[in-house]
């Protein structure tokens, strides 16, 4: 009845900085958002609102709590063969042409065993 969206057009994103159990750590990625295999709660709330527009090829993400954030992305999602537009927090701080990585294939198959959820292009951003 249900299907999933390996791309959705918005994903929101949030992680309390609450006690959890050990069965229970923090998320290293949620849908096309990733943080960095040592990510660690600090005990603040860590928020991230991305969404993609696929009519101007840009990826607005509104974020808090995180040091930097990893943006995957995939032909499915955005024209990758124009330039993208990634804004942060309200800048601007990307809009070139991106490149298709076959290593970053090869990364995230190894992580998530999955072909529908590899991302040929990885953008990493400070959250400010």
């Amino acid at each position: 009845r249900y299907t999933r969206d390996p791309y959705p057009q918005r994903v929101v994103w949030h992680q309390d900085g609450g006690v959890r159990a050990s069965s229970n750590p923090p998320q290293r990625r949620m849908y096309w958002l990733g943080v960095e295999a040592g990510y660690t709660h600090d005990g603040t709330a860590d928020k991230a609102d991305a969404r993609i527009d696929r009519a101007t090829n840009t990826v607005t993400v509104t974020a808090e709590g995180y040091e930097r954030l990893h943006i995957y992305l995939s032909d499915a999602m955005l024209d990758l063969d124009r330039p993208v537009r990634l804004v942060m927090n309200g800048l601007a701080v990307q809009a070139d042409l991106v490149w298709h990585s076959g290593e970053e294939l090869l990364d995230q198959m190894e992580q998530t065993g999955d072909r529908n959820r590899v991302f040929p292009v990885s953008i990493v951003v400070p959250v400010q």
